[in-house]
């Protein structure tokens, strides 16, 4: 939260300590910035396993602009989770959002410390009015074992609920099939 509330650009980028960018990264954001004006930017990515190998991670979205009319279609359907337990990417990695954005949908909350990129970027998604996808891959994502998300610890219960509640703040969840998408996401986050 500190971070986003120091920050002045018009877009922010999130990058993990122990990952890094592409060097071509930044000019290539700035030419779609320029050319399209989108509120967000998804780039591609490699993903380290955990003999530190790296893979590039296909992108399942055609790349360019995509539009209001585009974004409701194409991401909707899959927005928060769909019946495959599938989702648009909800990691905050390897996108540039406005920061404007970004603040307005920001969650704060020390007892949520897993899933809060998604509780932010799934209502960002649902209120921009355009996003560009780029399918050139920047980000590198090294494997962690002890990361939040990989590590074996007590899970905080109240998690899911403030998570979800976020959402269901920022996202009308009478549009699209929202509502069971919320259902799904709530019982996997669960187990």
């Amino acid at each position: 939260k500190d971070a986003v509330e120091a920050a002045s650009g018009r877009y922010l980028i999130f990058l993990d300590a122990d990952d890094w960018l592409d060097s071509g990264c930044f000019e290539a954001l700035y030419n779609v910035i320029v050319d399209s004006d989108p509120d967000i930017v998804v780039y591609g990515e490699y993903v380290s396993d955990a003999d530190g190998n790296f893979s590039h991670i296909q992108m399942k979205y055609a790349g360019g602009l995509y539009n209001k009319t585009k974004i409701e279609s194409d991401i909707y359907p899959r927005l928060i989770q769909d019946e495959r337990a599938t989702c648009f990417s909800t990691s905050i990695i390897q996108k540039a959002i406005k920061r404007e954005l970004f603040k307005s949908h920001l969650l704060s909350n020390k007892e949520a410390p897993i899933g809060e990129d998604g509780a932010c970027l799934i209502p960002c998604i649902y209120n921009a009015s355009s996003i560009y996808i780029l399918h050139k891959p920047f980000y590198y994502y090294r494997y962690n074992e002890n990361s939040a998300t990989k590590s074996r610890k007590v899970f905080n219960w109240s998690c899911p609920e403030i998570i979800n509640r976020h959402i269901e703040k920022h996202v009308d969840m009478l549009v699209s099939d929202f509502k069971s998408q919320i259902y799904r996401k709530i019982v996997h986050d669960v187990f």
